[in-house]
């Protein structure tokens, strides 16, 4: 029978350097992120006043999804700060709950905005709604598209550049 005697960490064969300091690629990304944010953010709202002008259905589901890309990525930004909260006498266990509490945040903005552009495709449908104002519905999706397409490469260029794994 072979005893083992005391304990082995075969992780200590391989010690991680913990003296790195990523503080300017933690910018760089909140930085990109924040871009992002803008970037959708105008990017929806034109999407959002030409859908209502158009009554474009399909307008209105891209300018939700949009927006709600901002407001999600809004909620897991706070739901990671609070989680870095160290524990307190009411919370002994700390906050990291709270990027669970998020999650779920971004789980009810996701399904609220779908529900929003189902009822109103639906809604449309059965009252025989009818679109207008086609050139603009047809330039506001072409710069949702654009928009979208210079969000992720800005993201793409400063995630290499920090060389992130996502």
């Amino acid at each position: 029978m072979h005893v083992i005697r005391g304990v082995r960490d075969p992780a200590a064969s391989f010690p991680l350097n913990s003296a790195v300091d990523d503080s300017g690629e933690r910018r760089q990304a909140n930085r990109a992120l924040a871009v992002s944010a803008v970037g959708l953010a105008l990017t929806g709202l034109l999407e959002m006043a030409i859908a209502v002008l158009s009554g474009s259905v399909a307008l209105l589901g891209d300018a939700l999804h949009n927006l709600s890309d901002v407001s999600t990525s809004a909620l897991v930004f706070v739901g990671f700060r609070a989680s870095r909260k160290l524990p307190t006498e009411r919370y002994p266990y700390g906050y990291e709950r709270a990027e669970d509490l998020a999650g779920i945040g971004v789980a009810v903005v996701i399904w609220g905005s779908a529900l929003v552009a189902g009822f109103e495709s639906v809604t449309k449908l059965l009252h025989h709604g009818s679109t207008t104002h086609l050139g603009w519905g047809t330039a506001a999706g072409a710069v949702g598209i654009e928009g979208n397409q210079i969000v992720a490469r800005s993201k793409l260029v400063v995630g290499r550049r920090i060389r992130s794994a996502n």
